[in-house]
């Protein structure tokens, strides 16, 4: 006949409290795991679904191997060199909407309603060459947004609703050559906003609040080779304002309340093919205004108010 033998009560409690004691610390150090790495193991099992879901689907259709969002890995993200955004009805971003897109080049975000932007949004994107936020409708922009973006080449922010930039923000931007920022509502500019765009080729500032510009604010541009102001409330220029723009093709002056120009204010613009001058106020001119502009191949100066014209103010524009 088969038969237990079981330890005395005592005996038994003794044992269980031995083995509970051995174990509870591993018990405890897999419980805080769990509870301090929610976010990993998440990821682990939902991949980017927690994302935006505009970008969350177009991480997915940039990935050809994968159709379900739990699927994407961090191998999948550094793959992807384009996101095309564009015209998605996109009014709200998260902060980790494009982490581990760290080979990123380009990146569409035109043609949404966005009216802000998280903070650290684009910090991860230090590969990114162009940034296409035009036509939204951000009414400000963080401090510090664009400093981890030292490649960018491109940054388009017209058409959207800025009365203000912070005064630092394209400080880290070394490498951008096209800045364009018209269609906004910026009524004044701070002094050294574009001092570290040296490399700037191409410089939008039209059809904005503009009353007035900073003595020296072109100073550091000294590549650029496109300047657009039109569309704005100048009354007056600073008399030194262009002087550094030696490589400047094209100047854009038109639409605004221009009622007289300094005598030398284009002297050292040898390279200008085209002024544009148009619809302001100008009721006369210095008579050498144009005297140094022997590149100049177009000249606007129609709907002003000019009665008269000093008689040899043509003279030195050879390539007119």
């Amino acid at each position: 006949m088969f038969s237990h033998s079981y330890p005395a009560s005592g005996q038994a409690k003794a044992k269980t409290k031995r083995l509970w004691s051995r174990a509870f610390p591993y018990f405890l150090s897999l419980t805080a795991t769990t509870l301090l790495l929610p976010t990993e193991l998440l990821a682990q099992t939902s991949g980017i679904c927690n994302r935006t879901e505009q970008v969350r689907d177009a991480i997915v259709d940039a990935i050809s191997a994968v159709s379900d969002c739990a699927d994407v890995t961090a191998t999948h993200l550094a793959s992807i060199d384009n996101l095309d955004l564009y015209e998605e009805d996109i009014t709200a971003l998260q902060s980790n909407d494009f982490a581990g897109l760290t080979n990123l080049n380009t990146l569409w975000l035109d043609g949404n309603s966005l009216s802000a932007l998280p903070d650290n949004i684009f910090d991860e994107l230090s590969n990114l060459e162009s940034l296409w936020l035009n036509d939204n409708s951000l009414s400000a922009l963080p401090d510090n947004i664009f400093d981890e973006l030292s490649n960018l080449l491109l940054l388009y922010l017209s058409n959207n609703s800025l009365s203000a930039l912070p005064d630092n923000i394209f400080d880290e931007l070394s490498s951008l050559e096209d800045l364009q920022l018209d269609g906004n509502s910026l009524s004044e500019l701070p002094n050294n906003i574009f001092d570290e765009l040296s490399d700037l080729l191409v410089l939008y500032l039209s059809n904005n609040s503009l009353s007035a510009l900073p003595d020296n604010i072109f100073d550091e541009l000294s590549s650029l080779e496109e300047l657009q102001l039109d569309g704005n409330s100048l009354s007056e220029l600073p008399n030194n304002i262009f002087d550094e723009l030696s490589d400047l093709i094209q100047l854009y002056l038109q639409n605004n309340s221009l009622s007289a120009l300094p005598d030398d204010i284009f002297d050292e613009l040898s390279s200008l093919e085209e002024l544009s001058l148009r619809s302001n106020s100008l009721s006369t001119l210095p008579n050498d205004i144009f005297d140094e502009l022997s590149s100049l191949e177009e000249l606007s100066l129609s709907s002003n108010s000019l009665s008269v014209l000093p008689n040899d103010i043509f003279d030195e524009l050879s390539s007119l």
